[in-house]
């Protein structure tokens, strides 16, 4: 059985590492790395908008700068609140999710390649951890289709952009409800601020907006009852 645990733990690659732990510490200590791997098997979160939204404005900040453990440390908080998932099953869509960040941010081309099937194998996760109905690949496509419409001028509006994200919402909770674009909206406006400011950003506004996105989002979810607790 353990040995079992440390398989998945290793194949999850220690630089995803929990918070609040120092990921050489808890490598050199295999049964505590079991122990807090075990109790996260367990213990879920609550949808927060106010921690998803702190979570992505660092998440944002460390895809810019190249910061691939700051990344993952952070992408692991978001998916494990936004989703509400168990740390372990959280580590394993941060995995796949920050290999499809990083391969994106380093091309610029053959996105259908070595992209989309990281993001889909991300869904596919997220999918079966929460017994949603959406379809792995068409999320996937919706989440890709955001990321590249921000990388082209003609498509880069935060009308555009909002859009995209809010059918990535529509896809992931079940048809689009005007919480979901409203949502789409406020965070593609937090990312033409993050493009306008660059290395100057105001990164404190970056967050008010996300956490209004994600608040949005939360109404949305709950006139679905689509969501089982959330803190705002």
């Amino acid at each position: 059985m353990l040995s079992a645990y440390a398989k998945v733990l290793s194949s999850s690659e220690i630089w995803l590492r929990f918070p609040g732990y120092n990921a050489e510490e808890i490598n050199g200590d295999c049964h505590y790395l079991l122990s807090i791997y075990l109790k996260g098997c367990v213990i879920r979160s609550a949808f927060d908008s106010k921690v998803i939204a702190a979570a992505e404005t660092e998440m944002w900040r460390a895809y810019y700068s190249g910061d691939k453990k700051t990344l993952a440390s952070q992408l692991l908080t978001l998916e494990r609140t936004q989703f509400e998932l168990t740390w372990g099953d959280s580590a394993l869509v941060t995995k796949d999710l920050a290999a499809a960040a990083m391969k994106f941010a380093e091309s610029r081309s053959g996105y259908e390649e070595e992209v989309l099937p990281k993001l889909i194998a991300a869904y596919t996760r997220i999918k079966a951890a929460k017994g949603m109905d959406f379809d792995p690949e068409t999320a996937a496509r919706a989440e890709l289709n955001w990321w590249i419409a921000r990388r082209h001028p003609e498509r880069n509006s935060v009308e555009s952009v909002g859009n995209a994200i809010g059918a990535l919402y529509g896809v992931l909770y079940g048809g689009m409800k005007p919480e979901f674009q409203r949502a789409g909206v406020l965070r593609a406006e937090a990312a033409a601020l993050r493009d306008a400011g660059q290395e100057n950003a105001d990164w404190k506004k970056i967050e008010e907006l996300l956490n209004e996105s994600y608040d949005a989002l939360v109404a949305g979810l709950q006139a679905t009852n689509r969501l089982t607790g959330a803190s705002r």
